[in-house]
């Protein structure tokens, strides 16, 4: 028997990684990949409203940091669900 020694559970605080970004910002181009098929002169509804879904949802929008964060913590919660 060993006095003094303690233990401790070996779990990483963070199992997930790098992956949680990843999938969220990929998740967050999609909507600008789209609008881009579509093009800057196209005109009709979806055209304007994929442009539209797009510019709300471009880079430092409020926003796209808003469903950023939900995205990267919802893929927290899932990812070390899966793995663990």
């Amino acid at each position: 028997m060993y006095a003094g020694q303690s233990s401790h559970l070996p779990f990483k605080l963070n199992m997930s990684g790098v992956i949680p970004p990843i999938f969220a910002s990929s998740l967050l181009l999609f909507p600008a990949t789209l609008a881009s098929f579509f093009g800057a002169n196209a005109e009709g509804p979806v055209a304007s409203a994929m442009q539209s879904i797009a510019a709300a949802l471009g880079y430092g929008q409020p926003l796209h940091l808003v469903i950023y964060a939900v995205l990267i913590i919802f893929f927290c919660f899932f990812y070390t669900a899966l793995v663990f």
